[in-house]
């Protein structure tokens, strides 16, 4: 019997044990120069307030990294304009911290791009689009992050501050609603989503970068796609939105989501923002088959009047030039739209597939800026992106 409870006992410990290492050992975190990695996200934000390493409260192994191993910088200039986020500096201690620390660091980063910190989470989608390793698994964990859902709380409330009385609506200070569609941006449920499509786009930028150098740099890129496709099939428009504008970066290598595009272009249920932007994804990749031009035709007759998309899908058959002859008839008829906007892009459209369609109609008048600024001899233009002269730059084909 004492046998028995000897060993009873001996397993419980043993047990014991063993999850206390898991659990310790899934909250440790890489260091560098002593500090967490947690710290150099935050010394991002406020070097000048960090709080000592020792007041983080956080369970960290006692050894630094080897700082020749890990991630690698980027070919560009951390200066540029092709990442969607600019970091703090090329010799920022934080980026040096994280390259040093290397792909230890990625599943710190992962969980703050998900957390709630709106200031830490843009910090880690900023390091991942920088230097983080372009890996099947990191991009697939992204995709995931990318697929945010809205809170049940959150739709509750947006469903009833939608119905009450604008008196009641106006003294409530709980979170925002997303009406119209750009209040999403301030959402932090829907800005994790965001974040994550920004840093698979930073990704696939610099994998481009290098593909001269080598050969298979798209390769994690392009076993991203199937995920990305079946995100576009997600009942939530604003995931829709995000997986074609991470499609449309990688451009004519994602034409494997050619099917699905078409498929949720012609989805008249989804919403217009969604829709316009799987346009804009269908003009990136560039091909444009029978299927690709019937659905952007059917896209330029949206029966909402929904005129960001009718603008889009009219460029988009612009840039297939002659593949979207079938769209003439549609196009001349725009030419007497009372719609400026349209009129102007429907003529551009018509130059690019069919010049001949348009001999003899004359050509309609440039759509001008709704204010401009001169000082000395540089005219600047003002626009408050709602604007014709928004709209129209925002698709115009450009030569």
């Amino acid at each position: 019997m004492l046998k028995r409870r000897v060993i009873f006992v001996v397993v419980l410990l043993a047990l014991g044990a063993g999850l206390f290492g898991i659990l310790s050992h899934k909250n440790q975190e890489p260091v560098y120069q002593g500090k967490p990695a947690s710290y150099w996200l935050m010394r991002m934000r406020a070097p000048e307030v960090l709080p000592p390493v020792d007041e983080l409260k956080l369970d960290t192994p006692g050894l630094k990294l080897d700082t020749g191993f890990g991630l690698k910088p980027s070919s560009h200039s951390s200066s540029g304009t092709s990442l969607p986020y600019q970091l703090p500096g090329p010799n920022s201690s934080a980026l040096e911290a994280f390259r040093a620390m290397g792909d230890a660091s990625v599943p710190v980063l992962l969980r703050n791009l998900r957390g709630d910190d709106s200031v830490m989470s843009q910090n880690a989608a900023i390091i991942l689009s920088e230097i983080g390793p372009i890996d099947r698994d990191v991009l697939a964990e992204l995709v995931e992050i990318l697929r945010a859902t809205e809170s049940r709380q959150h739709q509750i409330y947006r469903v009833l501050s939608a119905v009450l009385p604008t008196t009641i609506r106006s003294k409530l200070s709980s979170m925002k609603v997303p009406q119209p569609f750009y209040n999403r941006y301030a959402d932090p449920w829907y800005m994790q989503g965001m974040r994550a499509q920004g840093v698979i786009r930073a990704m696939t930028i610099r994998s481009q970068g290098t593909l001269r150098t080598n050969a298979h740099a798209m390769k994690p890129i392009f076993e991203t796609i199937p995920l990305l496709n079946r995100a576009l099939g997600d009942r939530e428009d604003k995931v829709v939105y995000l997986a074609a504008g991470a499609l449309q970066s990688i451009g004519p290598d994602a034409q494997r989501a050619v099917p699905m595009l078409v498929k949720q272009l012609m989805n008249t249920r989804r919403a217009g923002f969604a829709r316009e932007q799987i346009v804009q994804g269908l003009r990136q990749i560039g091909i444009f088959d029978q299927k690709v031009v019937w659905a952007l035709v059917s896209a330029t007759q949206t029966p909402n009047q929904d005129r960001s998309l009718q603008c889009a899908a009219v460029a988009a058959l612009g840039k297939g030039g002659g593949a979207c002859k079938d769209a003439v008839p549609i196009l001349k008829e725009m030419l007497k739209s009372e719609d400026a906007v349209l009129r102007s892009l429907a003529h551009e459209s018509l130059r690019k597939i069919e010049p001949s369609s348009i001999a003899g109609v004359k050509e309609p008048d440039p759509i001008k800026p709704s204010a401009q600024m001169v000082r000395g001899n540089v005219t600047y233009t003002i626009a408050n992106g709602t604007d014709d002269y928004s709209l129209y730059m925002t698709y115009h084909i450009k030569d």
